[in-house]
């Protein structure tokens, strides 16, 4: 009978833990990279485990400068999207280490185009660049309250980059040209650093 009681107890001890860490969570919050890319993330899962989500955009950004002769026109933009897993080690009541993996991608795109207003001829380069890469997770939450959580994350990994460039000239085709530069990386990028923050439901 004591035994049974221990065994019970035990069963118990073990079930409640299990209750206590599948508990629900999720997080929707603001990412930021560099000085200028920011993004969404959605996080769903329970205490010490959770998917997530995440997007960044590097904003579209457009510049013209004319002058009596000629126009230069300039556009960029960035695109980024991040799928992975996470893992909570408290430290303390208030913060977390967390460590895991994301698979990410990005499109980043420029164009330039040099007009003159004595022809209709022009001059346009444009860079294309397509990157993929595996990304460990490493960093830590703060729990401001009940509801908000700062975070500030480091993503070393590999990632693989292909960038498309290209050059027309109206005025003389014989400087056209298109060529592609494909790229292996370990280590950290300029984006492997971000901070967040997040409202937690």
């Amino acid at each position: 009978m004591k035994k049974l009681i221990i065994l019970i107890t035990i069963i118990f001890s073990i079930v409640s833990v299990f209750a206590q860490e599948k508990t629900k969570q999720q997080e929707i919050g603001l990412i930021f990279q560099n000085l200028n890319s920011f993004g969404v993330t959605y996080k769903f899962g329970h205490q010490k485990s959770m998917w997530r989500l995440k997007s960044i955009y590097g904003g579209k950004t457009n510049y013209t400068k004319k002058n009596d002769t000629s126009k230069d026109s300039q556009s960029s933009s960035h695109l980024g999207i991040g799928f992975g897993k996470q893992f909570a080690a408290p430290i303390d009541e208030s913060l977390d280490f967390i460590y895991g993996m994301d698979i990410s991608g990005s499109l980043t795109s420029y164009k330039n185009v040099d007009s003159f207003s004595e022809s209709d001829l022009v001059k346009t380069a444009e860079n294309t660049r397509y990157l993929a890469g595996l990304n460990l997770v490493l960093g830590f939450n703060y729990v401001l309250n009940e509801r908000f959580v700062f975070g500030a994350e480091i993503l070393p990994g590999l990632s693989y980059s292909s960038e498309i460039r290209k050059y027309e000239d109206e005025f003389d085709p014989s400087n056209n040209y298109e060529n592609e530069t494909k790229d292996f990386e370990i280590g950290f990028s300029s984006s492997s650093a971000s901070l967040s923050i997040a409202y937690r439901f």
